[in-house]
């Protein structure tokens, strides 16, 4: 038999599912309960834990439980982000870093979920975090993700800040071997180095090949890249 609780229908399973949330948080095993909801990515039994989490959890608690499970809801690719809506809602920390320096938002774009990163950026993370030499931004546009790549222009990324820079410096090496003229695009409005030179010695317009489009030539070429330019292998752009 069915049953509404806060505003939920709910099966007979569901209601199990309930009781069982009340059971856990007495016993102050929430974290666990929610880890387990989320692999299962069980969206109601996740609405739930939340939502009584927040009354009987101490604060911290609670907060921390819910940031840890959301790059696991990145991982899992909940269907239209539903729990990772929810953990973002009830207080997850979006800008919180992992052992290995990642918050969620660059988790989720060096494991390329792009619907994850839309979500995320409604929660306006820390877009400038450099870890290992490198940002979201760069990340992404060394994988050719260009729908990421211009969410986060979009969002407000600034490729060439202080801060970030020097992981960004190869950006547009990256849209010429990547064919990314949008993202290219966007970039060339900055004040940028059209001459950085790359470990190998090339300029964005050395990186050139037969594969490239011809409006990646155009868009360098007007924005004052040399044609000039010797590689290492002492070899123009037009060579």
């Amino acid at each position: 038999m069915a049953s509404n609780v806060h505003g939920l229908e709910t099966t007979g399973a569901d209601s199990e599912n309930w009781n069982l949330a009340g059971a856990v948080l007495a016993d102050e095993s929430f974290s666990k309960q929610l880890g387990e909801a989320v692999n299962r990515v069980d969206r109601a039994f996740v609405k739930l834990l939340v939502e009584e989490g927040r009354k009987t959890i101490t604060k911290e608690t609670y907060i921390e439980a819910l940031t840890k499970q959301l790059a696991v809801t990145v991982e899992n690719n909940s269907p239209g982000d539903y729990v990772l809506r929810l953990l973002l809602q009830a207080g997850a920390q979006i800008d919180a870093q992992a052992g290995n320096g990642q918050t969620v938002l660059f988790f989720a774009c060096t494991s390329d979920k792009k619907d994850s990163v839309k979500e995320l950026l409604k929660y306006k993370p820390d877009l400038g975090l450099v870890v290992n030499d490198e940002t979201c931004l760069s990340i992404a546009v060394s994988r050719g993700c260009s729908g990421i790549a211009m969410m986060l222009l979009d969002a407000g990324t600034n490729p060439y800040h202080h801060t970030t820079r020097e992981a960004n410096r190869y950006l547009l090496h990256e849209c010429v071997k990547h064919n990314l003229e949008g993202v290219l695009r966007s970039l060339l409005l900055y004040n940028i180095q059209i001459e950085e030179i790359d470990s190998l010695g090339r300029t964005a317009l050395n990186c050139i090949t037969s594969a490239t489009g011809a409006p990646i030539f155009e868009l360098l070429i007007n924005r004052g890249a040399s044609v000039n330019t010797v590689n290492r292998d002492e070899n123009t752009p037009l060579s």
